[in-house]
């Protein structure tokens, strides 16, 4: 048996030390719960936005011509448990395209399309572009790369 039922900190693992510095303290009072000993009530904004824009133009009886432009931006923020955890992702989406159906003769239609997308969508943690915690945190008893 430890003094005070607890084991001193120069016992503990070294790496396990490194991992506390990423969990708070319990905030729901001393007790054998160990599930619920945490609670945190924050925001969780969620901001979403999109636009589409069509055009449509008859060149003449025989060509016709369509096109589309539309693109999406997404925020989730505050998905973590923990403040020291706490993140945000975003999502952003871009689509064009056009077309063009054209009457070659009375039995022969041709119609040309393209089109172009691009989707972006990013998990940024805490500490995203300031700290490489898997690297600090490989050991040989557990390898994160």
């Amino acid at each position: 048996p430890f003094a005070n039922n607890s084991i001193p900190k120069n016992r503990w693992n070294p790496f396990s030390l490194k991992l506390l510095e990423f969990y708070p303290a319990s905030n729901q009072g001393k007790g054998d719960d160990i599930v619920r000993n945490y609670l945190r009530d924050r925001p969780r904004p969620n901001i979403w936005e999109q636009f589409t824009q069509r055009i449509d133009f008859n060149e003449s009886e025989r060509s016709n011509w369509f096109g589309r432009f539309s693109w999406g931006d997404e925020y989730i923020g505050g998905l973590q448990a923990f403040p020291a955890q706490v993140g945000k992702t975003t999502t952003k989406v871009y689509q064009a395209m056009f077309s063009n159906a054209r009457t070659l003769s009375p039995s022969v239609v041709n119609e040309f399309r393209a089109g172009y997308n691009q989707f972006q969508n990013d998990q940024l943690l805490r500490f995203a572009f300031e700290r490489d915690v898997s690297k600090e945190l490989a050991s040989p008893a557990w390898p994160l790369r």
